[in-house]
């Protein structure tokens, strides 16, 4: 069974974002993984243009103590765009932020037709380690990060579904209250090694694992 093709969002335009890319692709072929760079949205694309087009509600980024409004909505529709081309292509992908690093293979369990699979070890906060696999999301409420995850069609449409009327910044969106079905695989196959964030606000980046600038 051929393993779904991982999408790197990447700003185009961002010298560090170029770099981190480049390592992500790299870290990925040395496991085997076939990826390559999807360009993101960012404020220059005007993304509240973008989510009135969509439909889409902005409060929940309007009022946000952890991340800037305009960037963070950016990064929403860039990965909404992906959950709209795994839909009209009707075969599953992987979305990577720019900042993942794939350390492992991934497991042949990935094949069993989950909905929504977490990759990537939690990068923000608590968590708890979850049994070895690919079973429900239990390191927390929702994603630690959503810088690396597979999607399926299904998956997809009820993202884009539900995108209508509870619109978040994405790692909260992908919340097991809201998607019952979501997953998790362990150990995590990629990891964040973030440096700098082009979304956060100061309280944001304090809450991540890893040291990082706001650009």
């Amino acid at each position: 069974m051929t393993t779904p093709a991982v999408h790197v969002i990447t700003i185009l335009s961002l010298p560090q974002s170029m770099e981190a890319s480049a390592r992500c692709l790299a870290s990925a072929a040395a496991h085997g993984l076939e990826a390559r760079i999807f360009p993101a949205f960012t404020p220059v694309d005007d993304p509240v243009a973008i989510f009135r087009d969509k439909g889409w509600p902005t409060a929940k980024f309007t009022h946000n103590r952890y991340s800037r409004p305009l960037p963070c909505m950016a990064c929403f529709a860039s990965h909404a765009e992906l959950w709209r081309i795994c839909v009209s292509a009707n075969r599953p992908l992987i979305v990577c932020e720019h900042d993942a690093v794939w350390v492992r293979p991934l497991p042949s369990s990935i094949h069993d037709g989950a909905w929504i699979v977490n990759l990537g070890k939690p990068s923000f906060g608590k968590w708890k380690q979850p049994p070895c696999g690919i079973g429900p999301l239990v390191s927390g409420p929702h994603f630690k990060g959503a810088h690396a995850y597979l999607i399926r069609p299904q998956g997809a449409r009820e993202l884009l579904r539900l995108a209508q009327t509870e619109a978040e910044p994405v790692d909260v969106f992908l919340s097991a209250k809201r998607f019952p079905l979501l997953r998790e695989c362990f150990p995590y196959p990629a990891e964040c090694r973030a440096t700098f964030s082009t979304v956060q606000r100061a309280e944001g980046c304090a809450a991540k694992h890893d040291k990082v600038e706001i650009i």
